[in-house]
């Protein structure tokens, strides 16, 4: 399996609502964030959205979360 320099595959299945997160460990990918409220990136430094932003029907502004982002990574 060839890889293309991709390092992190975020499944998000919109009807079931589940979410997978692997990251690349040499040629197998090893899930992470299982059951974690905040998934943060293996390969984005900084990249820390919170699970239920991933749901459907969140009311939440994209740049909301983004601003909630960025204020935790210069703080």
């Amino acid at each position: 399996m060839r890889s293309s320099g991709v390092q992190e595959y975020w499944i998000l299945d919109p009807e079931t609502e589940a979410h997978r997160f692997y990251a690349r460990q040499g040629e197998i990918l090893v899930e992470f964030a299982r059951d974690d409220a905040v998934i943060r990136s293996k390969v984005i430094p900084g990249f820390c959205p919170r699970r239920d932003w991933l749901k459907s029907g969140s009311d939440l502004a994209v740049s909301d979360c983004l601003a909630s982002i960025i204020r935790k990574d210069e703080g």
